[in-house]
C-alpha cells in the first residue's frame, strides 16, 4: 500500500545510512587507528604527502561510504560534492586523532585521497541510478534486488579486515579468497537471473565488476605486500563469475525470487571463510582447551587481537543478514524473526567459540559469545531497513 501521508520521505532512507555508515565507518576508524597506542606526541607527527599505494588504499576505504550513503540517501538526491564533504570531515578528525598514535602519522594525502573516494563512489552511485531509472520497470526489478546486493556491499569492509590480518603470510589468504568467491557467487546468480535476462549487462561486464569490488576490498591489505597474490585472486574472482553467471537453461524470464538460492550457492564459501577463520592451525594449537568471560587469554592488546576481534564481528554481522535474508519473504519485522537470527546466529557462534579454546594466540570467550549474537541481530536489522527502503522506493509502504 502507499506510504502513510505523514512519513517523511527519507524517513527509511535515513535510518538505513546510519545502520550502514556506524557498521562501516566503525571498521574504517578500526583500521585507520590501530595498534590504538595513544600518547601526547613531543612534536607533532604530521606529512604533507604518502606514497602512491598509500594514496590509492585511502581512496578504496572511502569509495563505499560515498556509493553506500548514496544508495542509502538515492530518494533525497544528495549532491556527491556535499557528500564528499563530510568524508573530508570525517577524515579530518580520523588524521587529527593519529597525530597522538606513537606508531602513525597524520598526513593531508589521506585526507584529501579519502574524500576523493567518497566522491567517486557517490558519482559512481548517482550515475548507474540515472542509467537504470532510463526504464521504470528495470527500477522496480533492480530494488527487489537491493537486499542481495546491500550483502556484497557489507562484504567489503570484512575484506579489508581479512586482508589486512592476513597480510603478512600467504598462508593466512584462504579466507580471503573464500570471501571473495561468496561475493562473486552472488554476483554470479544476479547476472544469471536477472541482469543477463534483461539485456542489461553482458557476462564479461560483470566480471570486470566483480573484479573492481574485489580490487576495493583486497587492495588496502594487500597492495604493499602481496601484489601477485591480489593479481591472482582479481582474476580468479573474475573468471568464476564469467563462468557460473552462463545462463544454463536458456530462459530469458526475469526470476524476482531467486534470492534464497542465491545465499545457498554461495553459502558453502561462507561457511569455509568462518572455518578457516576460527579452526586453530598444527602450529597453534593450545595443550588444553582454554575459557573466559572476557576475550581471550593473553594478557593485553595489541593490533593484531584488535583485527581478530572486529573480523568476528563483522563476520557475524553479515551471517545475520544472511539468516535475515533467507526469511525475508516469511517475517514483516525485525522482532518476528529475532529468535530465530538468536538461535542460529548463537549456535555458529557456540561451534566458533569452542574452536576458539584450542588456539594457543586465543580461548573461548563468554563475553564474545554474547558480542557476536549481537552482532548477527545488528545485520538482521540493517537487511530490514534495507528492505523498508526498497519498499518505500517502490511506494507499497
Amino acid at each position: 500500500m502507499p506510504v502513510a501521508p505523514g512519513t517523511p520521505r527519507t524517513a527509511t532512507g535515513s535510518r538505513l545510512a546510519v545502520a550502514l555508515l556506524a557498521y562501516v565507518a566503525a571498521i574504517t576508524a578500526v583500521v585507520t587507528l590501530l595498534p590504538f597506542q595513544f600518547a601526547i606526541p613531543s612534536q607533532p607527527r604530521v606529512m604533507l604527502t604518502g606514497g602512491l599505494v598509500d594514496v590509492l588504499a585511502n581512496v578504496a576505504l572511502f569509495l563505499p561510504l560515498g556509493f553506500l550513503y548514496g544508495v542509502a540517501r538515492q530518494d533525497a538526491d544528495v549532491p556527491p560534492h556535499k557528500i564528499a564533504l563530510m568524508a573530508l570531515a570525517v577524515s579530518a578528525s580520523i588524521e587529527s586523532i593519529q597525530i597522538f598514535e606513537v606508531t602513525r602519522y597524520a598526513s593531508l594525502s589521506d585526507v584529501i585521497a579519502n574524500g576523493a573516494g567518497a566522491y567517486i563512489g557517490a558519482v559512481l552511485q548517482q550515475r548507474l541510478s540515472r542509467r537504470i531509472a532510463m526504464d521504470a520497470k528495470t527500477v522496480g526489478r533492480l530494488s527487489l534486488e537491493l537486499p542481495l546486493m546491500g550483502l556484497v556491499y557489507l562484504l567489503i569492509p570484512l575484506l579489508w579486515l581479512d586482508g589486512l590480518a592476513g597480510a603478512e603470510s600467504a598462508s593466512l589468504l584462504w579466507p580471503l579468497f573464500a570471501l571473495g568467491l561468496f561475493g562473486a557467487s552472488l554476483l554470479a546468480a544476479t547476472q544469471r537471473h536477472h541482469f543477463g535476462p534483461h539485456h542489461r549487462m553482458s557476462r564479461e561486464m560483470m566480471a570486470g565488476v566483480a573484479c573492481a569490488w574485489f580490487l576495493v576490498g583486497a587492495f588496502p591489505g594487500l597492495a604493499a605486500r602481496a601484489s601477485i597474490v591480489l593479481f591472482v585472486m582479481l582474476a580468479a574472482v573474475g573468471a568464476f563469475v564469467w563462468v557460473r553467471s552462463a545462463d544454463q537453461t536458456r530462459a530469458r524470464s526475469i526470476n524476482r525470487r531467486f534470492e534464497s538460492r542465491a545465499l545457498s550457492e554461495g553459502a558453502p564459501f561462507y561457511g569455509a571463510y568462518l572455518l578457516l577463520l576460527v579452526a586453530p592451525t598444527t602450529a597453534g594449537l593450545a595443550p588444553s582447551w582454554r575459557w573466559s568471560i572476557g576475550f581471550g587469554m593473553t594478557p593485553g592488546v595489541d593490533a593484531e587481537t584488535v583485527l581478530r576481534i572486529v573480523e568476528m564481528v563483522a563476520a557475524f554481522t553479515l551471517l545475520g543478514y544472511m539468516l535475515a535474508e533467507f526469511r525475508g519473504r516469511l517475517e514483516a519485522r525485525f522482532w518476528d524473526g529475532a529468535p530465530h537470527i538468536a538461535l542460529w546466529s548463537g549456535t555458529v557462534a557456540l561451534m566458533a567459540e569452542v574452536l576458539e579454546g584450542f588456539r594457543i594466540d586465543g580461548g573461548a570467550s563468554a563475553l564474545g559469545w554474547v558480542v557476536l549474537v549481537g552482532a548477527a541481530l545488528y545485520g538482521s536489522w540493517i537487511y530490514h531497513l534495507q528492505r523498508a527502503h526498497v519498499r518505500r522506493l517502490l511506494g507499497r509502504g
